[in-house]
């Protein structure tokens, strides 16, 4: 599955290039073959890169990552609307999002945004239909599938539905906190 942009769609003419090989690349090499593409549900799913190059997922790549808590205040502007929506009251909407652990699908978007996943079915929603300008760092999205703590302010189309209680997805002397592979847990603060 392709994670939701968290600041936007990817145009037309970028998914266009994405699907064609990089010059020096035989077509060959960027194609495989059908038992290659299709997983069984057991086994996790490569992704490939823009140039075509496969990426396996972090637990056939063996990747064993860190454990984090992160400290939730579940106040966010859309999380009535999530709950409503996803036909849950608002107690049992905080609980599907924090009675899980994620795992750290991967890092992009912005420096630090981690895309967790996955969500509990009934959080899984579209994008909001017209992106906010500006979502304030460390509100904690969901979209299509994936949970997110935004890093910085920035532009962003998920539905907002907590803040991270001292939590810093990024700073400039470490980088990014979460990483490939790693298990995240939410955690209601009060």
């Amino acid at each position: 599955m392709t994670p939701p942009s968290a600041g936007g769609e990817i145009p037309a003419a970028t998914r266009a290039r994405s699907s064609t090989p990089s010059a020096g690349t035989p077509a060959s090499s960027t194609r495989s073959s059908p038992s290659t593409t299709r997983a069984s549900p057991s086994i996790p799913r490569a992704r490939r890169t823009s140039r075509g190059r496969s990426i396996p997922p972090a637990s056939a790549a063996g990747v064993r990552g860190r454990e984090h808590v992160v400290r939730a205040r579940y106040d966010g502007p859309d999380l009535d609307e999530v709950a409503s929506r996803a036909g849950l009251s608002r107690e049992d909407a905080i609980r599907a999002h924090a009675d899980r652990a994620y795992v750290v699908r991967l890092v992009g978007f912005l420096p630090g945004f981690a895309y967790l996943g996955p969500v509990a079915p009934p959080l899984a929603l579209p994008r909001r239909p017209t992106p906010r300008t500006r979502v304030d760092p460390c509100s904690i999205g969901v979209a299509g599938g994936y949970t997110g703590v935004y890093p910085f302010a920035s532009p962003g189309g998920w539905h907002l539905i907590a803040r991270a209680v001292d939590f810093a997805p990024f700073d400039a002397e470490h980088g990014a906190r979460l990483a490939l592979g790693d298990r995240v847990r939410f955690e209601v603060a009060t």
